[in-house]
């Protein structure tokens, strides 16, 4: 428990959304949700490292951190090739 406790403030929960835009009715929600995990590399300029099939189709991102705090992102750079991506 201590070891979940001491590393668990590193991992993210990614949620995604999937939005689209139709000439006469604007944007519309999908109703498709994901989600996925990610890795925070840098706290302090909020970078996370995730998987780039996590991201791939979704039209809106956004971060849950330590089960409390929901915050928008953004991908900041990606590989699909390799599989990654980074979210800010």
């Amino acid at each position: 428990i201590n070891i979940y406790k001491n590393l668990s403030h590193g991992v993210a929960c990614i949620l995604t959304k999937n939005l689209s835009v139709d000439p006469f009715f604007g944007v519309i929600d999908e109703g498709r949700e994901g989600t996925g995990s990610g890795i925070v590399i840098d706290a302090q300029k909020g970078i996370i490292l995730t998987n780039y099939h996590v991201i791939a189709r979704a039209s809106k991102l956004e971060v849950l951190l330590d089960e409390e705090k929901t915050l928008p992102a953004k991908v900041i750079g990606f590989d699909q090739e390799s599989d990654i991506a980074v979210l800010r």
